[in-house]
């Protein structure tokens, strides 16, 4: 008889097995790959910092598909909600890759105005220009030019090939030329020698390849000195071409901070 009562507990022993596993839920797939998708997610700063919205949105749909699946095993709204919250969870990540992706951009491209910006103030320096509102303002002396004559002078002529390099780097830039005389002589003599003066200029940069279209050349005669006329010293800087570069619309270089040159 013994060994029949051993049977028989043993036989309840997995009968017992049986009905504990019974009462234990099945796992829902869908769900699970929700949770992990919705775990891995929110692990992520990008995707917590730059789409918060969608996330919690994929949270809450998760949580109404586990309350779904706990209370009754709705095996099909329970995937339903698991599947919008995983395209809740890729539009999540969609937008912070979205939103890096432009950081990225802007930073690059911060870095690439500064860069240019560097690069333009070296040139202006080279130049030896000052910056004005128009634009940027080289000043060429009477050292170009012999007394009372519009002839560029052979040996001084290196002092335009940085304007010339300047100006055939930057092609999208207008070049306004002024000549300028001191009080000497009669003022109709002294416009006219101002206006051949500024014509020479514009033909010396027409000639090493600027077009003739992007420059204007005009004689401004004694009219606008920037130094006294009683002195030799004071003559001689009034007596000057004057370049204005300035940029075409729409071509305008990134803001600087700073003083002029």
């Amino acid at each position: 008889m013994r060994p029949q009562i051993l049977s028989l507990k043993g036989s309840s022993v997995v009968l017992l097995s049986g009905l504990v596993m019974a009462c234990t839920p099945a796992a829902n797939m869908s769900l699970e790959r929700a949770r992990n998708d919705y775990q891995q997610a929110a692990s992520d700063p990008a995707v917590k910092n730059n789409a918060y919205a969608d996330l919690s949105a994929a949270e809450k749909l998760l949580q109404r598909a586990e309350t779904s699946w706990n209370e009754d095993e709705d095996s099909e709204e329970t995937d339903h909600l698991a599947y919008l919250a995983s395209r809740k969870v890729d539009l999540a990540r969609a937008t912070a890759s979205r939103v890096e992706a432009k950081k990225t951009f802007d930073e690059l491209s911060s870095q690439k105005d500064q860069v240019r910006l560097q690069a333009r103030e070296a040139e202006i320096r080279k130049l030896k220009a000052k910056k004005v509102p128009q634009g940027i303002l080289v000043t060429l002396g009477d050292v170009l030019f012999d007394t009372g004559r519009a002839n560029l002078k052979a040996g001084n002529l290196q002092n335009m090939y940085p304007l010339v390099e300047y100006l055939r780097n930057h092609p999208d830039t207008r070049v306004k030329i002024e000549g300028h005389t001191d009080d000497r002589g009669s003022a109709d003599y002294n416009a006219n020698l101002s206006q051949m003066r500024a014509e020479a200029v514009m033909n010396l940069l027409i000639a090493n390849g600027i077009a003739p279209e992007r420059i204007t050349a005009q004689g401004m005669g004694e009219d606008y000195p920037v130094a006294t006329n009683a002195t030799a010293s004071g003559r001689q800087q009034n007596r000057r071409v004057e370049v204005t570069i300035t940029d075409m619309p729409g071509t305008q270089p990134p803001a600087a901070s700073g003083s002029g040159m």
